[in-house]
């Protein structure tokens, strides 16, 4: 069977799923949704490849219900399920993961917050997620839920497989935070450009010398930005309707259209 990661439907075959997808799941990002993988596509016959190729003989496995306590016979035994526990954890967290990406992106878009600063509050929010709030969670959990149900828990469910403290890792730095972007096709780096050159006085030890500077420019390829943009669900179709609807409109009034740059 084959899971869509965002509402957990299952099909028997790859091709009904990505249809699914393309329907009703569209992402900017597409993740497999069998369990215990991990991997994120941007393109949904990346998807498709992948889960031909990595899971063609997927087999489905018993799905477990966390709400549910079965008895067996007279003995005092309890049967804890989780339902897909492990996968249902990294969906969180890759959620969790997404709202983290918001954030950064929102301190990058102001001008007026510089990188450091950013830096900064990563550093803090790598504190908060560290896996002392991993360990947190169970000892709590320990002192709500009983005994039996807390071990068959555990037995389950590790502090490490919460993935809390890995949700930063790829917001550690810069360098991976732009990484991240650019995979998620949200960032496009600027492309140095020479445009000229310049003489320019220097002081050394035999007097002045006159050296030529390279003026340069940082150019950021539109038609990419513009391309990207339109990709997303439905901003083509909504641009065109709405384009269609001012040229049909006979109020002067609609035809103005304000924006700023």
């Amino acid at each position: 069977m084959f899971i869509c990661f965002s509402c957990k439907k299952k099909y028997c075959n790859c091709l009904q799923l990505i249809n699914h997808i393309r329907k009703f799941c569209p992402n900017k990002h597409y993740f497999c949704g069998q369990p215990n993988c991990f991997r994120q596509y941007s393109t949904l016959r990346s998807l498709r490849k992948h889960l031909q190729r990595a899971h063609a003989n997927h087999i489905e496995s018993n799905d477990y219900n966390f709400s549910s306590l079965e008895e067996k016979g007279n003995d005092n035994n309890l049967i804890v399920s989780l339902p897909s526990s492990q996968q249902n954890i990294i969906s969180t967290f890759k959620f969790l993961q997404t709202q983290i990406s918001f954030l950064l992106s929102s301190l990058y878009a102001n001008v007026l917050i510089p990188r450091n600063i950013v830096q900064l509050i990563v550093d803090e929010l790598h504190n908060i997620f560290s896996i002392d709030l991993e360990e947190g969670i169970f000892v709590r959990l320990k002192e709500i839920l009983p005994l039996d149900v807390y071990n068959e828990l555990v037995s389950y469910v590790k502090p490490s497989d919460l993935f809390i403290s890995s949700s930063l890792e790829d917001f550690v730095s810069d360098f991976r935070r732009l990484r991240y972007y650019k995979e998620l096709g949200t960032f496009f780096p600027a492309t140095e450009v020479t445009v000229g050159q310049k003489l320019q006085g220097k002081r050394t030890t035999f007097g002045q010398l006159t050296v030529p500077i390279k003026c340069t420019m940082q150019v950021v390829e539109l038609d990419k930005v513009l391309k990207s943009f339109f990709s997303l669900p439905n901003v083509l179709k909504e641009t065109l309707d709405y384009q269609v609807r001012l040229q049909n409109s006979e109020s002067g009034i609609e035809n103005i259209v304000q924006g700023s740059i």
